[in-house]
Parts: C-alpha cells; structure tokens; sequence
C-alpha cells in the first residue's frame, strides 16, 4: 500500500509526465507547419464561382509536382547516425538516436520513391479533377509526360489510380531524355541558370543568414540538447539534418503505423527543437528556394525565363485544342518544384511573383509551402460555349488571379489570355516561334 505521502508524490509524478506529453504533442503540432517545401498537400477546398451561362470545361491542361517522397538517398538519416554513434549523447540524444535508426530501417529499398501519403495525396487529386471537371471526359484522350525519376512516374501512376477508368489505348504517355526535356527540366539545361543557382548572388545572401548569430545559437542549442559537449565545427550540420528528419516525419506516418511503431516513439525528435529554432531553420531552407526558383529579388530574372518553354507548352495545346477540338481531354504533366515555382512566378501569379529587395522581408509576400508543396500544381482550364472560349487557373486546386483584366473572375477570355502571355513570350525571346532547346542554351543572365 502507498502512504498518503507516497502516492501523493506518485500522482504528482503522474501529473508531471502528462504536463509534458501534452507540451511535446502540442509543440509538434505547431512545428508541422514549418516545413517550407517539404509541405504534404493540403487540399483547401473552395466554393467556386461557376462559369457564365452556357461555359462548360472542355479541356485541362496540368503540370504538378511529384508526390510527398523519402530522401532522394540517404542522407541527413545516414549523417546523423554517423555523428551520433560516436557517443556523449544525453539522455534526450540516446532517444533521438533510436529514433533515427527507425527512420532509417523504414527508408531502406525506398529512397527516391513517394511515400504511402503522398500516393493519397496523388489520387485524390485525380478523383477531384476527374469529378469537377466531368464533361471534359469525352474519351478523345489524354497526353501524360513525366521526367526521368521514379517518383514522378509513381506520381502519375497514383493519380490515375485515383482518377478511374479511362480507354488505355487513349492514354499517351511520354518521358523524353531529361536533357531534352524543355517543358519540365528547363531548370537542367540552362547553363546560365546553373552558373546563377551555383554563383555568389545566391550564396551571398543565404551566407548572410546562415553566418547570422541567431543561426549559431540555434545549432548551439540543438547540439547542446543532443550531445553533452558541443562542437562547433559540426553544429550546424547537425541541426540541418535534424531539422531534414523533423520535415520527414509528416509525409511518413503511414509507414509508421504499418511498421506497428506509435507516434509517441518520435516525440523526441521535437523534443530537439523550440518552435523559434524550426521557425529560423524553415526561413533559411525557403530563403534558398525563393532565390533559386522564386521571384528573389527579379521577378524577371533568368530563374523565372527559363519557364518560357512550359507556357510556350501550355499555350499551344489551348490552342490546339480550338483548333482541333477531337485531340485530347487533357495534358497532365509530372515534374518537380524547380518547374512549378518558376511558372507560377512567370505567369504573374501574385504569390508566387512578389520579389523582395531584402532576403529578411521575402516571407512578407512568398511561402513556400503554399506554393510548392509536395504535390503542388497549377491548372489550366478551358471553357466553351460553343462559339466562345474562357480560360480558369488553379495553384493547388484554387483559383489563380492572372495580371490580366476580366469581367467574369476567375474566368479569363482565352484570346486576352493568348495575347498578354504570346507578347511575354516574345518579349523574352524575340520571337513569335523560336527554338526553345536553343532558347535556354543561349539564355544569359
């Protein structure tokens, strides 16, 4: 039997662990929001403005990012395993540690893949479309072109899955030679852009924030949670492969729960972080993304012109379509975040498209993770009356205001659409039909 005494400090005890649990549950639920690009989908559903009388859809034109994913290869997972088996870890870092070897046996054979999530995510924005969009299902059709990595042909696989049924022999599938690949790997074949993603413009400002007191005495802390003596040379390291696995978390839970693990077993992995560390860590990965694929500081810079081929892309199969109204029901494109940002920027999208003078105020007007998150996509959809053509634009399944005038938002005339985008396109290029392999082989800075 327990003395009034014992049991007293018992339930005290009691109290104290449950104060604690709720603290941690209720820290990772904040903390799942600082997750930049590494974002699951979140459907925002919208009540949307249906077209003017007699408009039905037609035709849909798609570019979307893969799914949520697992390390492309093993990296912060394998990293932290190394630093962390060396020893003088707390008693918080014995936990993380067991915690990273989990996450580490739950990637093995699937580096590079989505994860069960982000095959839900996939389909469901397949149903979506597939049902809102019904009449556009005539049969006539469907072009599909991924890029050459696994998780982007998983990706379309999910979201026909999802989509239902279609006439196989309908479905045209295309996955040209990355280098070739203009419309989705742009990003791959401008040699002025690589000198720009790798020069000092970017690294000076991200240098800035890395090399920022507010950055040492974050990895400090996160080091210091960890192992018992701190070493300068390999905090921030550290803290960056830490804050790589707190991002994993969300888009692996499935597997979690598949593996009979409880969620409780990963606690610890918050238990590294304050909100503010992740808040800083967060700003810093997106302040990189928002340079290279993002407005930066020109919203007409060259991370923004080499989209040119995927709206010369677009354009052209609208206008395909209204030419040749038996060609296709849709085009549905999968790629990568390094296609998304930079269209949505092109297109003027005010979200994607506001640049900032200062990398300490890019937060105010760009995020990341409602831009491009796992999953992120942009639509385009046509509209007819039969005599008539209007065109809508979805970011992630909502509609889109373009820098073009309109009576009927969100539906735009598809010939104010053509002209205010052609003249962007000739403006870039200098030409109304150019090559545009060669357009980003010879674009400069």
């Amino acid at each position: 039997m327990f003395s009034f005494l014992e049991m007293k400090r018992h339930l005290k005890s009691i109290v104290i662990l449950n104060i604690f649990c709720i603290l941690c549950w209720g820290i990772a639920r904040a903390q799942q929001k600082y997750l930049g690009t590494k974002s699951p989908y979140i459907f925002r559903p919208q009540k949307y403005t249906p077209p003017p009388e007699g408009f039905q859809p037609i035709f849909i034109e798609y570019v979307g990012r893969h799914a949520s994913r697992f390390f492309t290869k093993p990296e912060a997972d394998k990293a932290l395993i190394e630093m962390m088996s060396k020893g003088g870890l707390t008693s918080l870092g014995e936990k993380v540690l067991l915690v990273v070897k989990e996450i580490y046996a739950i990637q093995q054979n699937n580096y590079g893949n989505i994860t069960l999530s982000g095959k839900a995510e996939l389909a469901a924005i397949g149903k979506r479309m597939r049902q809102q969009y019904a009449s556009v299902w005539q049969g006539r059709g469907i072009e599909i072109v991924w890029t050459n990595k696994k998780r982007t042909h998983q990706s379309e696989v999910a979201f026909m899955k999802g989509f239902g049924s279609y006439d196989s022999t309908k479905i045209h599938i295309f996955s040209p030679p990355d280098s070739l690949n203009n419309t989705l790997r742009f990003y791959d074949i401008s040699p002025a852009y690589t000198q720009y993603k790798k020069g000092n413009f970017i690294k000076s400002r991200i240098d800035s924030l890395r090399y920022n007191s507010g950055s040492k005495n974050i990895s400090r802390d996160i080091y210091t949670r960890i192992f018992k003596k701190f070493n300068s040379s390999e905090a921030w390291r550290f803290a960056q492969n830490m804050y790589d696995i707190y991002c994993l978390l969300p888009v692996i839970k499935k597997e979690i729960a598949a593996r009979k693990k409880k969620d409780s077993l990963f606690t610890p992995i918050y238990s590294a972080f304050t909100e503010e560390d992740l808040q800083w860590l967060d700003f810093i990965k997106q302040a990189k993304d928002f340079y290279e694929k993002g407005p930066g500081e020109n919203n007409k810079g060259i991370q923004i012109k080499i989209a040119a081929p995927l709206l010369a892309d677009f354009l052209y199969n609208i206008k395909r379509e209204i030419q040749q109204p038996n060609t296709l029901d849709a085009q549905l494109n999968f790629t990568h975040a390094e296609t998304i940002s930079p269209f949505a920027c092109l297109l003027g999208i005010p979200q994607a498209s506001k640049a900032s003078s200062s990398v300490f105020n890019y937060a105010k007007n760009w995020q990341a993770s409602k831009i491009i998150s796992m999953a992120s996509n942009i639509q385009w959809v046509l509209y007819s009356n039969g005599k008539s053509y209007l065109v809508k634009v979805l970011l992630n399944e909502r509609t889109a205001t373009l820098p073009i005038s309109t009576t009927t938002f969100p539906y735009y005339q598809w010939k104010d659409v053509e002209d205010f985008y052609t003249k962007k396109l000739i403006a870039l290029n200098n030409k109304k039909d150019p090559n545009w392999h060669n357009y980003l082989l010879n674009l400069k800075n």
